[in-house]
């Protein structure tokens, strides 16, 4: 939903001569990404560009101020007055990223994401930033490219892009990007923005209230719509709901805190119980060698007592290592499987319904699959909540067994050579371009079209694509001289 203008704008014939006259004006310190095709239906709603049926092409204003934020050539970028004004007249659709730049500055690119435990781990989209740009709006630029609701707090994260990532938090938003001292213009960078809980907490947990306001923008970003009755009621709904799965959260990891402390301790008194022990036999011992010779015997079997004890302790400590990496490997399945059960996905492939999951999809990035199921495009549910794809459904799961292990077991792939060709077929539509060189090469290397070599195969790669960011063209003349 776009927001709403401030008032009612003036007509066609005024916007004209207020553009033109602010077009002769000096040129502000930043210019505003506005998409070349809103500048087109402006153009023809003003008169500045010719039409059969010009009544008509008047009569419809432009929608809200939008951009291209995946291909920024087609974008123009316009003099912070004119973009006051129409921000002004038609206000600004949600897809904005309010991108903006000073000519005067040097740009660099960074990765962006929401702060989370796999920050710094996965590829992240990348933006383009001026390097003088003030931390404040840059911030205000991730709020709206992650699509923060107004009322949620958030906090700036940065780290370089090294094998160990170590997130840094930027408070002071009244600084330029790179007048922050632990940023070099050298290094690559991340920026992850932290969202606090419906309660207000950090995810994080750790402290730092941010300095500075976003209130100084409000001008260049419009307002905010007024939300419907329904989506007030919902988001009262989903606060109250979240705040008592919260409670319940906080109350039972401290719970578990308490008992792992209560277990700790009473380990400790028992290691400790044992040391005073041995302590004490190794006294004796020590006593009875010195002054009872002929006693060499009982001091003998008391030292094999004490070997017995060492031995047993190792046997417990080789034990307790086990079963503390036994559970740690079990910790780790649990996160794969809650991470992958998180983004579940049901496909109905020419009436066939399949379970799986968006990590499986985007394994290979270069397929329809992973562009489908990016997070870049808006994609259709049916009823059930299924994405549907007219295709085979028979062969599918083929292709999903293939993109969930990279490859394919001995005996698990039909040798026939009319089936291989129909699964090629379906590889060449996904678009998964090492099973289409697996299909090939077996079609042509072996007249039965035999798969017993495919577990060999390695899996398609992960990734993102990054998301493409240029430096602008020289802002250009908004009204041609006639």
């Amino acid at each position: 939903m776009a927001e709403s203008p401030k008032w009612t704008p003036p007509g066609p014939a005024e916007q004209r001569q207020i553009i033109e006259s602010l077009e002769v004006e000096e040129e502000s310190v930043h210019v505003y990404a506005v998409s070349k095709s809103w500048y087109e239906a402006w153009k023809v709603y003003v008169g500045l560009t010719d039409y059969t049926n010009k009544d008509e092409a008047k009569s419809q204003p432009p929608e809200a101020l939008t951009m291209d934020g995946a291909q920024d050539d087609n974008n123009m970028y316009v003099d912070e007055k004119i973009w006051i004004k129409w921000l002004q007249w038609y206000g600004i659709s949600d897809s904005h990223e309010l991108d903006r730049r000073n000519y005067a500055s040097d740009e660099k690119d960074f990765e962006v994401c929401i702060l989370s435990p796999y920050s710094g781990i996965l590829e992240n989209p990348r933006k383009t930033f001026d390097i003088s740009e003030e931390t404040c709006y840059v911030e205000l630029q991730l709020r709206k490219i992650f699509s923060v609701p107004q009322h949620r707090k958030t906090r700036l994260w940065v780290c370089e892009k090294t094998r160990h990532a170590r997130f840094v938090q930027i408070l002071d938003r009244t600084k330029e990007l790179f007048h922050q001292d632990i940023l070099e213009q050298k290094k690559d960078y991340i920026l992850a923005l932290e969202v606090a809980d419906l309660d207000g907490r950090w995810p994080s947990h750790n402290p730092g209230t941010p300095k500075g306001s976003f209130k100084k923008y409000s001008h260049l970003i419009g307002r905010a719509h007024e939300p419907e009755y329904w989506e007030k009621e919902l988001s009262n709904t989903l606060e109250t709901v979240f705040a008592g799965i919260t409670c319940e959260l906080n109350d039972s990891v401290s719970g578990i805190v308490k008992t792992t402390k209560c277990m700790t301790a009473q380990k400790e008194k028992d290691l400790s119980r044992i040391k005073e022990k041995l302590e004490t036999r190794i006294r004796s011992v020590e006593e009875v060698q010195k002054t009872l010779n002929k006693k060499a015997k009982d001091v003998i079997q008391e030292e094999e007592m004490m070997k017995s004890e060492v031995r047993r302790l190792k046997r417990d400590h080789d034990h307790l290592e086990q079963e503390r990496q036994k559970f740690q490997e079990e910790l780790k399945r649990i996160q794969e499987i809650n991470k992958i059960q998180e983004s579940k996905v049901r496909l109905n492939i020419g009436g066939h319904v399949y379970m799986t999951s968006t990590l499986t999809l985007l394994k290979d990035n270069e397929s329809m699959l992973a562009a489908m199921f990016s997070g870049r495009h808006a994609l259709a549910k049916e009823e059930d909540g299924s994405y549907f794809i007219d295709r085979d459904g028979t062969h599918f799961r083929f292709v999903l067994n293939y993109l969930r292990d990279g490859g394919f077991r001995d005996g698990t792939l039909p040798k026939e050579r009319g089936f291989l060709n129909e699964l090629l077929t379906e590889a060449e539509y996904y678009q998964i371009g090492a099973l289409v060189k697996l299909l090939s090469d077996l079609l042509k290397g072996n007249g039965n079209g035999d798969a017993s070599d495919t577990e060999s195969c390695n899996s398609p790669k992960a990734g993102r694509k990054h998301v493409s960011s240029r430096r602008p063209h020289r802002k250009v003349a908004l009204i041609s001289s006639k």
